[in-house]
């Protein structure tokens, strides 16, 4: 996905991707003689067959499962934290999310569609119930202007749809449409604020 680094290391015994920053879907061949392990913070997949996603920043890091099955542990490779936090190894299955901050425990989220989490593949991006505050900073991943909330008590106003990765403009249009949402363009930026008409 947009902005993703990653280093790919391939030995004779092992396929190892470790991830600097972004997010990447992985389709893994079969081969247990040499098991695919991507390495996110102080966190690693583990997958031998099998279709997940990966979504590292600077405070979280994120698993989906889509198929076959993958297990979470610390980070074994030379470039792992010495600080890394002990949390118990987990094993997902087709339809699991597991999400950590880097400060805290693991969070298990089960039931997730994660397809819609793998939408922005097909160049889209899925909001059911979202704080504006997030949804804005998914779309600004993608678009060439940035949008910022202008006015705090918009937050946590709810969004829901699909929105195009890179059209802004569509997404600012449909706020203001349905909410009491106004914009101003201004040189570098969109500005939301609460339209008190």
């Amino acid at each position: 996905n947009t902005s993703t680094r990653l280093k790919v290391a391939y030995t004779a015994t092992e396929r190892r991707i470790i991830m600097l920053d972004g997010q990447a879907f992985f389709q893994v061949a079969h081969d247990k003689s040499r098991p695919f392990v991507v390495s996110a913070g102080d966190r690693e997949v583990v997958a031998v067959g099998t279709q997940f996603e990966v979504r590292l920043d600077k405070k979280n890091v994120a698993v989906a499962l889509l198929e076959g099955r993958v297990k979470v542990r610390a980070r074994t490779d030379e470039l792992r934290s010495l600080s890394a936090p002990n949390i118990t190894i987990a094993t997902l299955e087709p339809g699991e999310k597991l999400e950590f901050a880097f400060a805290r425990p693991a969070t298990l989220i089960k039931g997730v569609n994660v397809e819609d989490l793998t939408s922005w593949r097909e160049g889209r991006v899925r909001f059911d119930t979202t704080p504006l505050a997030q949804a804005v900073e998914e779309m600004n991943r993608y678009g060439p202007v940035p949008i910022r909330i202008a006015d705090a008590s918009l937050a946590t106003m709810p969004v829901s749809g699909v929105f195009r990765t890179g059209q802004s403009d569509s997404f600012v249009h449909a706020l203001t449409e349905l909410f009491q949402v106004r914009a101003e363009r201004t040189e570098d930026a969109i500005e939301l604020r609460r339209d008190q008409r």
